[in-house]
C-alpha cells in the first residue's frame, strides 16, 4: 500500500498565513485604540468633566443668588405678580444648582471607581496585546516553516517506479 502524501500546492497555507498577518495588524490596531480610549476616558473624568461641573456650580450658584436677591427686592416692593414669577425663577435656579451638584457627585464617583471597574478588563486587553505581539508571530512563523517544508517536499523528484524489495 502506498503511504506517501500527495501534496500538489500550498495555497491554502499561504492564504492562512496572509489572513493571520492581516488579522494580527487589525487586532493590534483595535486593541491600541481601546487602550487609548480607556486612558482618554479617565482623563476626561479627572479633568474635563470635573472642571466643567465645578464651573457650572459656580455659575448656577451666582444666578441663584441673583434670583434670590430679585425675589427679596420684589417682596420689599410688594408686587404680587413679580413675587410669583421671582419664586418660580428661584425654584428653577435651585433645581439647576442641585442638578450640577448631582452631576459633580456622579463624576467624582466614577473617577474614584473607574480604575477598579476598568482594570480587570484592561488586563484582558493587555493579555491580548501580548498574545498578538509574542504568540501570533510564532504561529505565523510556524505556518511559514510548514509552507517551506511542504514546498521542499513537493520539489523532491519522485522515482518513476518504486524500488523492488
Amino acid at each position: 500500500m502506498d503511504q506517501q502524501a500527495r501534496i500538489t500546492d500550498t495555497d491554502a497555507l499561504e492564504n492562512l498565513r496572509s489572513a493571520l498577518i492581516v488579522f494580527q495588524a487589525r487586532a493590534k490596531r483595535s486593541v491600541d485604540e481601546v487602550i487609548d480610549e480607556v486612558r482618554r476616558t479617565k482623563r476626561w473624568l479627572e479633568q474635563e468633566k470635573r472642571d466643567y461641573w465645578e464651573a457650572q456650580i459656580r455659575v448656577r450658584t451666582r444666578k441663584l443668588d441673583q434670583a434670590e436677591a430679585e425675589l427679596f427686592n420684589a417682596k420689599l416692593s410688594e408686587f404680587k405678580d413679580s413675587i410669583a414669577r421671582e419664586k418660580m425663577i428661584v425654584a428653577k435656579m435651585r433645581a439647576l444648582v442641585a442638578e450640577a451638584e448631582e452631576k459633580l457627585r456622579a463624576v467624582k464617583y466614577w473617577d474614584r471607581n473607574y480604575e477598579g471597574m476598568v482594570e480587570p478588563m484592561s488586563k484582558g486587553l493587555m493579555s491580548l496585546r501580548e498574545f498578538l505581539d509574542v504568540d501570533m508571530p510564532k504561529g505565523i512563523w510556524q505556518v511559514t516553516g510548514s509552507i517551506k517544508a511542504l514546498d521542499a517536499y513537493t520539489d523532491v523528484q519522485m522515482p518513476a517506479t518504486p524500488p523492488k524489495p
